[in-house]
């Protein structure tokens, strides 16, 4: 009989195990990269929009401002009378008016429309000047906080100028505003509004993965994060390489857009990690494999030399049997009874049989669409929208914005998208509590794409408008924080309000470190603390204490190290 080489067998199978565990590896590092890749695209669309959201609203409330400041003069008769004479008459008529004007009235000072200028700038302090036209004198008039320049004369070519709109340039957009005599309705002049641009250049600063550009509609560039592109070439972008969202506010147009390539790019820091852990499972595997191939062929040598001992007619073999359960024991234990019954067996079939195992069925639940709900809140804002109440559809917005986040399947998402829910959640009572309640949040650039497990931060927001806020005055607010401690990721939230005592801080304290669990399905502080305490362990959760204004200081403990961030991918 020959005898097979014994490494034969374990080549044939350490190269087929080698090519499984390499083919199966490599799926697993393109799923990897593929994953990540879509998932910091979405981020990157993500940080686009807010981008264009947070343009917009800055727009948006410089134009409302606009329109606050005309209509508070035309309430103040004495201001805005004042005014129009002053774009009417020369230096001296207009000297003469106003001394008849004061002599007339019971006043010992008298209110003229430098006053009012100068208090708005004040109020309104993104604005940068107020120009003055008079389209009957083609005179201007500038306006700044510390004080009025004279009047200077304007060509015509300039009037026609104003009226067209091109009032922008860069770093500085304006709006204009006719006035007109409120007894004739006649066009006297116009108000123009400048403001200043330096906010698009903090907002892109803070949303530094995608790029912003503010043009008029006239074509005059206001701001671009990139410099050397002109509008046609930012429009190119748009339509050829870039993802991009083009949102027209009043006279002005606002792009968001970032480019194809970079919304997709992984850091090179993960490619490495994702290739090193690659081939680290493999090498694990390489030697997992070698192992248990050596006791294999091991084994299969030892019955190889027992059956070559039979050829020589040797039938007092035995083979030990080492009760593995596998095949091998059981060709061991037969081809010792082979050897008792040779004279009675010529050729014997080992049968081996392999069980399936049963499929497990999936109960499917019905489900109700909660997306019927979030599309019908929006079909309820465009409704407003047309409406021109622009109040409501913006409250309906910030509310849909609530809503779609619990809508998303993962519970676990960065520390940047939980922070834009909570400003949306914020914005509601700001509505509701105009003029009484402010809110700030600061949030390093580094903690932004932190993953945290969701809704952690909006029930602390709401215990304080429940418990803390003081309805009846002024002054109210509340700030949000985030910051590092060694391995853990600490989200303050401080607010001036009611406050507790030592003694209720101390008992809630002590309810919060013991972890217990309230029967009911509440999103209180207590089932924040637990979820913390059971995805990221004991040494995380909420803790209170007294701030320095009197009111609350929440602090919100989240983990940060590698135990803790394989604890949140398998949070459902």
């Amino acid at each position: 009989m020959h005898k097979k080489k014994s490494k034969q067998l374990y080549y044939k199978i350490f190269f087929t195990y080698t090519a499984i565990l390499v083919f199966t590896v490599g799926v697993l590092m393109v799923y990897f990269i593929s994953s990540n890749k879509a998932r910091i695209f979405e981020t990157n669309l993500d940080y686009m929009k807010m981008l264009s959201e947070e343009a917009v609203s800055y727009m948006e409330e410089c134009s409302n401002d606009v329109g606050y400041i005309k209509g508070d003069l035309y309430q103040l008769p004495v201001i805005s009378e004042d005014l129009l004479n002053y774009l009417r008459y020369d230096e001296e008529t207009y000297q003469v008016k106003r001394l008849e004007k004061y002599i007339a009235s019971t006043t010992l000072k008298y209110n003229g429309f430098e006053s009012f200028i100068i208090k708005n700038m004040e109020t309104y302090s993104n604005i940068l000047q107020i120009d003055l036209i008079s389209y009957l004198r083609l005179e201007s008039t500038s306006c700044y906080s510390d004080g009025i320049k004279n009047r200077t004369t304007l060509p015509k070519n300039k009037i026609d100028q104003i009226r067209d709109g091109d009032l922008a340039g860069r770093g500085r957009f304006s709006f204009l505003k006719e006035l007109r005599d409120p007894d004739t309705m006649e066009s006297v002049g116009c108000m123009i509004v400048i403001f200043k641009a330096d906010v698009f250049d903090k907002l892109q600063n803070y949303y530094s993965k995608a790029e912003l550009a503010v043009y008029n509609m006239e074509g005059t560039a206001v701001y671009n994060s990139l410099d050397d592109y002109s509008e046609k070439e930012v429009i190119n972008l748009e339509k050829d390489n870039e993802y991009s969202i083009k949102k027209t506010v009043k006279d002005y147009v606002i792009y968001t857009f970032i480019d194809k390539n970079q919304a997709r790019q992984l850091p090179m820091s993960l490619l490495l990690t994702i290739f090193g852990v690659g081939v680290t499972m493999v090498i694990i595997g390489e030697m997992c494999i070698n192992i248990y191939l050596q006791k294999l062929t091991g084994r299969l040598n030892y019955i190889l030399d027992g059956m070559n001992k039979i050829t020589t007619g040797d039938l007092s073999v035995r083979l030990e049997v080492d009760n593995n359960g596998d095949e091998l024991d059981l060709i061991s234990k037969n081809f010792n009874d082979m050897c008792v019954k040779l004279d009675r067996y010529i050729q014997r079939s080992y049968l081996a049989e392999i069980e399936q195992k049963n499929a497990e069925l999936e109960a499917l639940q019905d489900q109700i669409n909660p997306h019927f709900l979030y599309n019908t809140l929006e079909s309820i804002r465009m409704k407003a929208i047309c409406n021109g109440d622009k109040d409501v559809a913006k409250m309906l917005y910030s509310m849909a914005v609530i809503f779609r986040s619990q809508l998303k399947e993962s519970d676990v998402i960065t520390v940047i998208q939980e922070i834009h829910y909570c400003k949306k959640y914020l914005e509601l009572f700001e509505f509701r509590y105009q003029g009484k309640f402010t809110s700030t949040v600061i949030c390093p650039e580094e903690y932004m794409n932190y993953p945290i497990i969701k809704f952690i931060l909006q029930p602390v927001i709401e215990n304080y408008f429940v418990h803390g806020i003081r309805g009846e005055s002024e002054g109210n607010e509340i700030c949000i924080l985030v910051e590092s401690d060694e391995d853990a990721l600490i989200i303050n939230v401080i607010d001036n309000g009611r406050g507790m005592s030592d003694e209720e801080i101390e008992a809630k304290n002590k309810e919060l470190m013991e972890n217990k669990r309230e029967t009911k399905k509440s999103i209180g502080l207590i089932n924040v603390n637990g979820r913390l305490k059971a995805v990221y362990g004991e040494e995380y959760g909420v803790l209170l204490k007294s701030s320095d204004s009197g009111g609350m200081h929440i602090i919100l403990r989240v983990g940060m190290g590698e135990e803790n961030g394989n604890e949140k991918s398998n949070v459902n």
